[in-house]
This record gives structure tokens, C-alpha cells and sequence, in this order.
């Protein structure tokens, strides 16, 4: 018999807190650089382009109710502008070297998009895209007893793609992420995130 599992959804995105300087100001500590290049793939056009300073991650928290003690899910999202992110999707691992890889999206805002880039371990700490090419160092923690990944760089450009729900051939949009760029996904000297275990 195959067990069914269910998979519940927040359906909404917390801006991560991060802690404010010392001195008062709003400014707020660099979680990392991208550096891209969006394209519509449809009208050949170029929709941004550029370097982004990352201060701010978005998240969505998944929970397989059936299954607590085996898998803990989270997605986190740097916006690259006000119409698409870039997210990376994982599944906690108990034990690190069960951790064989992760998943990276490019999604637009408001429109039922499909993206899944998948990254294999290759090394310790290095993921290889399946498709396409570039690759991926990784560093891990462990938070709520699971090992997640804390931060990854790139090494090599990578395209991410993305396409409608509704087109069933073909991709919409790519976005580029240049080589050497890079985000800290979670940091507990950082995050104010409710319920965290250390390792």
C-alpha cells in the first residue's frame, strides 16, 4: 500500500527579522550579492539586469504532519525585483550526509509560474546543476535537529527558468546568476526565528 502524504502550505511569505546596528539607523546587515540578468524570453528582451544587495529573505515554512521526526521543509526567497524571486527549496536532513541535494526557483509574483532547478552533491560541500551548467558551494547548520543549508555561492553562471502554468511547451522567462554571487539563506546570529535548536 502507498503511503499518502500531505503537505501543508503556508500561504503567505515573512520577511525574515534581522538585527538593526547598534548606532540606530535602519540600514541592515548584507546577507549577500547577486548579480543577474532577467530575460522574456518570449519578446527576446532584456528585463533587468544588475547587481542586488541581499538584506532582506522571504519565507514559507512546509510541515508534513505525518511524518514530524523524518523531514523539515522550507523554501527562502531573495526578490530580484518587484515582479520575480529567486528561491531555494530543501528538505532538513537528520543526519548531513543523507543530504543529496536542493532545489532552486525562479517564480514571478502574482502569476502561476513553474520552476525547478535541481542541484546533486558532488563533494562535501559542492552541488552540481543537472541541467545546464555551474555549480555550487554549500555550507550547512543544524536548526530544529535537521541539517539545512546556511549559505550558497555560486561558481559559474547558472540559468534559472521559469514558464506559465499554462504553457505546456517552452520556458518564459531565464534569469542569470553570475558567477561569485552569493546569500546567507540563515544565520542564527542573524535571524530572529521563533523556536530555533542548536546543533
Amino acid at each position: 500500500m502507498v503511503k499518502k502524504t500531505f503537505v501543508f502550505t503556508c500561504l503567505f511569505l515573512m520577511v525574515i527579522s534581522t538585527e538593526l546596528p547598534e548606532d540606530g539607523t535602519d540600514s541592515k546587515p548584507v546577507r549577500g550579492r547577486l548579480k543577474y540578468k532577467l530575460i522574456d524570453l518570449k519578446s527576446d528582451q532584456t528585463l533587468a539586469e544588475g547587481e542586488i544587495k541581499v538584506s532582506e529573505l522571504y519565507r514559507i515554512d512546509l510541515g508534513i504532519p505525518d511524518e514530524p521526526d523524518k523531514v523539515y521543509f522550507e523554501n527562502h526567497f531573495v526578490k530580484i525585483n518587484d515582479e520575480f524571486i529567486v528561491g531555494l527549496s530543501m528538505y532538513g536532513k537528520k543526519y548531513l550526509e543523507d543530504f543529496r541535494g536542493f532545489g532552486i526557483t525562479l517564480r514571478k509574483l502574482n502569476e502561476k509560474t513553474f520552476s525547478w532547478e535541481w542541484y546533486n552533491r558532488v563533494g562535501e560541500k559542492m552541488f552540481e546543476k543537472r541541467q545546464g551548467k555551474g555549480r555550487m558551494f554549500v555550507e550547512f547548520v543544524k536548526r530544529k535537529g535537521y541539517w539545512v543549508i546556511s549559505s550558497t555561492r555560486f561558481s559559474g553562471d547558472h540559468t534559472l527558468r521559469a514558464k506559465k502554468m499554462t504553457n505546456l511547451f517552452g520556458t518564459n522567462w531565464q534569469c542569470v546568476i553570475y558567477d561569485g554571487s552569493h546569500v546567507t539563506w540563515y544565520d542564527p546570529a542573524l535571524d530572529r526565528l521563533h523556536n530555533d535548536e542548536g546543533g
